[in-house]
């Protein structure tokens, strides 16, 4: 014997219809703005690579003004992991 196939369930139209709840707007804006976070820090980054390779452009074409923001910020760097990797692969970068 075959098992009776079942409908899946469906909204009435005046169901599917009802304005959205307060959970179901504040949920809608909290993933607005965590898509407006995630867009605003892949621009950021994008701004940052963007400006790096600018600046490392311009030194290793033997821009003076460019060099010395170089090596600014090489020397002002945080943390002295990243200052001592920038100096490692500076030799690649003709700068």
């Amino acid at each position: 014997m075959k098992t009776p196939l079942t409908r899946p369930v469906t909204l009435k139209r005046a169901d599917r219809l009802q304005p959205p709840t307060k959970a179901q707007l504040k949920a809608r804006a909290q993933m607005k703005e965590s898509a407006d976070a995630v867009r605003l820090r892949k621009l950021d980054t994008r701004g940052k690579i963007i400006l790096g390779g600018a600046l490392l452009d311009l030194a290793s074409f033997g821009s003076e003004d460019a060099v010395r923001v170089f090596e600014k910020i090489v020397k002002e760097m945080p943390r002295d992991a990243d200052a001592a990797t920038i100096r490692q692969i500076r030799k690649f970068w003709a700068v």
